[in-house]
């Protein structure tokens, strides 16, 4: 009787985990996918500029104006997706979205 009741309590447990683990990414999710989306764009941004500089062999770099257009680059880049709706839950769990819309 101990042994069935603890193996109760503990499926519980693990069923109210699961719940708070799922409330938890699901409410971020809307945010922490275009934080992520704009960090990739600026740092690819940042990244591209340096090796431009580095392979023509110019020794002063700006990276100012390169956040600026990574920013802007960014911005538009998630008004798109949002608009779109793709930072949702379902649309985001569909393998190969974005490579899609970007190709598109």
């Amino acid at each position: 009787m101990s042994i069935e009741s603890g193996v109760g309590d503990q499926a519980r447990e693990i069923e109210s985990a699961g719940q708070r683990i799922a409330n938890f990414s699901t409410e971020l999710i809307s945010y922490i996918l275009p934080a992520l989306d704009a960090f990739i764009i600026l740092l690819s941004c940042l990244v591209a500029a340096i090796g431009y500089h580095l392979l023509i062999g110019d020794p002063y770099f700006e990276p100012v104006p390169q956040c600026a257009v990574g920013f802007l680059a960014s911005f538009i880049y998630i008004l798109r997706m949002n608009g779109s709706g793709y930072y949702e839950l379902p649309e985001s769990t569909k393998p190969r979205l974005e490579v899609r819309e970007i190709l598109v």
